[in-house]
């Protein structure tokens, strides 16, 4: 009885990836590789046929004092690109205040939040070179190296996976800084002039010192409020991620992981307004930084090993030192303003519906 079943199975098993009623487990193999920057660059070995990326792995300088690695580092960017077309653009501080970082055998290891930005890297259906920078590296860093997870197929599915048209939305980071330097006492205002017209908005990361010390945020779009939470509202309608970082959304049933047809309802068109103001106020007056990171949204489309990024990126905002006004401001007011008459870059983008069977939504 046991022959007759086991050779049973076989014949279903052999039929292969035709049969339809027993589902098969892909065949594949998973391990962990470390790939190490030169110059600040690494390109991707396409030895490999998946890649993931999931770590930073950095050895600071002799002179870097490891006490110091937050602020010495602050401005350090991981880029990543296919070919010469900027894609993602990370912020080192913006992973740290993600995921904490991790301090082994004096080595610093930041965890890469790459899930929340896009899917796996399928090296084996491209023909462009995929390349990360690291970006304002000076010398801070002796070595610095990628750990990944990687995967590989059996060739049946190298062929189907290289074949794939496929159609991802992704996220993407946009981010500004305010540079504190005069006392804290004194009654100023702060500025930031940009033009947000790469894409839909879902929501806002906001980075401070102390985050429990935001009591009021509003947003206005062409002199209208958009919302204003007080202090109860941001503590029940934001997502506060750690003590440094609040995420403020525009829908709050929609979480900032979430890169579904859906997950971007009730994001904002920021292209189609001419005036977007986002007023931050504190219990106590700001004596550090505040970093400001815009999650939008784009569309990349792999075909034939070819890619076609949707929308032009707008990854890096200018920095914005401090700006006395004549109007006195209390000192615990943030302003940030953008303004885009004079912009001549000023698109509108319609969004298209995707060749699938379902369609993404964007609710202004």
């Amino acid at each position: 009885m046991n022959g007759t079943l086991n050779g049973a199975f076989l014949d279903l098993v052999k039929i292969g990836y035709e049969n339809n009623d027993y589902k098969i487990p892909r065949n594949l193999a998973i391990n962990t590789v470390i790939n190490r920057f030169e110059n600040n660059t690494l390109i991707m070995n396409k030895a490999t046929n998946t890649i993931i990326p999931e770590y930073l792995e950095i050895q600071l300088a002799p002179d870097i004092n490891i006490l110091n690695f937050k602020s010495i580092c602050h401005k350090i960017c991981l880029e990543m690109y296919f070919d010469d077309t900027k894609i993602l653009n990370i912020p080192l501080r913006f992973m740290w205040n993600i995921t904490p970082f991790m301090i082994v055998d004096k080595k610093i290891y930041i965890q890469i939040p790459f899930e929340l930005f896009m899917d796996d890297i399928n090296l084996i259906s491209i023909d462009y070179s995929v390349k990360f920078n690291l970006l304002h590296l000076t010398n801070e860093f002796e070595i610095c190296n990628m750990i990944s997870k990687a995967i590989y197929y059996d060739e049946y599915l190298q062929r189907k996976i290289s074949t794939e048209i496929k159609l991802n939305i992704i996220q993407i980071l946009t981010s500004t800084e305010i540079n504190y330097s005069k006392n804290p006492t004194d009654e100023i205002k702060y500025i930031i002039k940009t033009d947000f017209t790469n894409g839909m908005y879902k929501g806002i990361f906001i980075e401070a010192s102390d985050i429990n010390e935001i009591n009021n945020i509003k947003l206005k779009l062409n002199g209208f409020d958009r919302l204003e939470y007080n202090k109860f509202l941001i503590m029940t309608k934001c997502v506060k991620i750690s003590h440094k970082l609040l995420y403020l959304p525009f829908n709050q049933d929609k979480l900032y992981t979430d890169r579904t047809n859906t997950g971007f309802e009730g994001s904002i068109n920021f292209s189609i307004y001419d005036n977007i103001l986002l007023e931050l106020k504190f219990d106590n007056p700001i004596r550090e930084r505040i970093c400001i990171y815009c999650l939008g949204s784009n569309l990349l489309k792999s075909i034939s090993k070819l890619f076609r990024l949707y929308y032009p990126c707008i990854f890096d905002l200018p920095i914005n030192e401090e700006v006395d006004l004549t109007a006195s401001v209390e000192s615990t007011n943030i302003v940030l303003l953008t303004n885009m008459n004079n912009s001549p870059k000023r698109v509108q983008y319609n969004y298209p519906i995707l060749p699938f069977n379902s369609q993404i939504n964007y609710l202004k």
